[in-house]
């Protein structure tokens, strides 16, 4: 197995009464997944963070968004569809992270975040997350 950043967007009909950290009863579905896309995971911790995430613990007991659940409204979405549109997502990293993989993951990652827009005008919720 390859360690490594695996990230993954999902719909799901569920409700939690906060965006971050929820649980919710009910199915999901996978709209998309990312191996290694650094930058992307970069725009989602500082999400996660900005919405009150508390992140996971880890090395040196410090706390990261790892194995976090960040909800992203129709906002959130097109506010990342800018930035992928413009290249200028928040440069992100980390030893399991990959280098950029702006430019190779652009038009798919914006092909599901309109189908993620799509859900949500169905009806459904949208979140990101990811572990490494």
């Amino acid at each position: 197995m390859q360690m490594g950043l695996d990230a993954y967007l999902y719909k799901y009909k569920g409700k939690n009464r906060k965006e971050v950290d929820f649980e919710y009863s009910g199915e999901e579905e996978e709209i998309h997944y990312w191996r290694k896309h650094p930058n992307l995971e970069q725009f989602m911790s500082k999400l996660y963070f900005k919405k009150g995430g508390e992140g996971t613990e880890s090395f040196g007991g410090h706390k990261v968004f790892n194995c976090c659940k960040v909800e992203l409204k129709e906002q959130d979405i097109n506010t990342l569809k800018e930035l992928i549109i413009s290249d200028n997502l928040p440069e992100g990293g980390g030893f399991f992270h990959g280098n950029n993989s702006d430019a190779y993951y652009k038009e798919e990652t914006l092909d599901a975040l309109n189908n993620a827009v799509d859900a949500i005008e169905e009806g459904d919720r949208i979140y990101y997350t990811s572990w490494w």
